[in-house]
């Protein structure tokens, strides 16, 4: 699996759908990037990029991650309860990320709390109060803000220490309990995001992972939650379901889920089994042909060059020698599907039949084991190519698909 940084652009116009689709079609042709080898966009969820993506003609798909940003993101405003924490919490560690000062102390809290525990109850190794620093948020990014709860969690004793000794607005004692619960209750959506984040992780993950997370909010209430949390678990829900609810007719999510051994039809209903194999069926089809339009037009060009060996025949220019390229070579992709339509009739019936039985007989298999972090499928796909050679074709291509952006994010980072 690699990654690639194409090209960094200046936007000093209007982001319109219209103007981004321009820029991404400039670039693929700049790059040669036409026909099959386009893949698929990751894309925001802006309406700008929704519509880029549309006037494109690209297939695309919304980032994971930046949809999981927008669930977890709406929940925590529309409850005021966590509007009211979260703004605590941001003014705690405000409070101290604008003092050097407050910091110092805050440290000689940590220190004279871990000093003070009883090595006979607790292992020597074991801080009971690390020092660490406080994080601050950012909004833009909703696991930061789980950061932020989190630490502040781990450093509730020094901090109640040291608002006693400051003038400093801290949490409540029932505020505390319900950060925890908070904490408690987007857990799995912070496990999301770390994996989704992953460099091996891919298209695949994202119908199981949204099938989990419903199952974790849908199941049984704990006893302790008071009706703020079981509200925001509702909403958080409702909102996850009504952001992901095509995805089980999105070919890229199906074809990427059956195609990882650790998934394959284990999250898809009786009902989305049978579509899920029969997308799956489709693709397998579709890769058979071009597999075999290709070598057709391969043993086309290669009896055309054996006849012509036979004749004195001296190229007009001397680049056409060394294998350059033509100036209609990317206008062969426009001719690829008619001749898929004709190969296509070949033997309809004995192609369905390959397929299928290749497809059976990796369905039949056991599912491979999970392991944290997850493998990377291509692995997989890479020790089992020449016993499922349509499969692994396919997997190639839908594999590669990536589950978010991080990695083009990464890249412009670095860049």
């Amino acid at each position: 699996r690699q990654y690639a940084f194409l090209q960094l652009r200046l936007l000093e116009v209007s982001h319109t759908g219209e103007m981004l689709a321009a820029e991404l079609l400039s670039i693929m042709e700049e790059w040669k990037v036409v026909g099959d080898r386009r893949g698929i966009l990751v894309r925001d969820n802006g309406s700008n990029m929704v519509k880029a993506a549309r006037v494109a003609k690209i297939s695309d798909l919304g980032c994971y991650i930046h949809t999981l940003q927008l669930v977890v993101g709406e929940s925590l405003k529309t409850q005021k309860a966590v509007r009211d924490a979260i703004a605590i919490a941001r003014g705690i560690v405000s409070h101290f990320r604008h003092s050097s000062k407050a910091t110092a102390h805050l440290k000689r809290i940590q220190e004279s709390l871990n000093s003070n525990r009883t090595d006979d109850v607790l292992d020597v190794t074991d801080q009971v109060h690390p020092a660490h620093r406080l994080i601050q948020d950012v909004p833009t990014r909703w696991n930061s803000t789980y950061y932020m709860l989190e630490r502040l969690l781990e450093q509730k004793r020094a901090i109640g220490v040291y608002s006693q000794e400051a003038d400093i607005k801290s949490l409540t004692a029932n505020q505390w309990r319900f950060v925890d619960k908070v904490l408690n209750t987007l857990k799995p959506f912070e496990e999301q995001t770390k994996q989704a984040s992953l460099a091996s992780s891919h298209a695949g993950m994202i119908i199981p992972g949204v099938r989990l997370l419903e199952r974790y909010l849908q199941r049984t209430k704990n006893p302790g939650d008071d009706a703020g949390i079981q509200t925001m678990r509702t909403e958080i829900y409702t909102d996850l379901h009504a952001r992901f609810q095509h995805l089980m007719i999105n070919k890229t999510c199906v074809v990427a889920t059956v195609l990882d051994a650790t998934y394959k039809l284990r999250f898809f209903d009786s009902n989305e089994k049978a579509n899920a194999r029969q997308i799956q069926l489709e693709v397998a089809l579709k890769e058979i042909r071009t597999r075999r339009s290709k070598t057709a037009r391969v043993t086309s060009a290669t009896q055309c060059n054996s006849e012509q060996s036979d004749f004195d025949v001296v190229a007009a220019d001397s680049d056409m020698k060394h294998g350059a390229s033509s100036v209609l070579d990317d206008y062969w992709e426009d001719f690829d599907d008619q001749q898929q339509e004709h190969t296509a009739g070949f033997d309809s019936t004995t192609d369905e039949a390959i397929c299928l039985k290749e497809l059976d007989a990796y369905l039949a298999e056991p599912i491979q084991p999970r392991v944290t972090p997850p493998l990377d499928p291509i692995e997989y796909w890479k020790l089992n190519q020449r016993k499922y050679p349509i499969l692994a074709d396919c997997a190639q291509s839908f594999l590669a698909t990536p589950a978010s952006s991080v990695e083009s994010e990464r890249s412009f980072s670095s860049a």
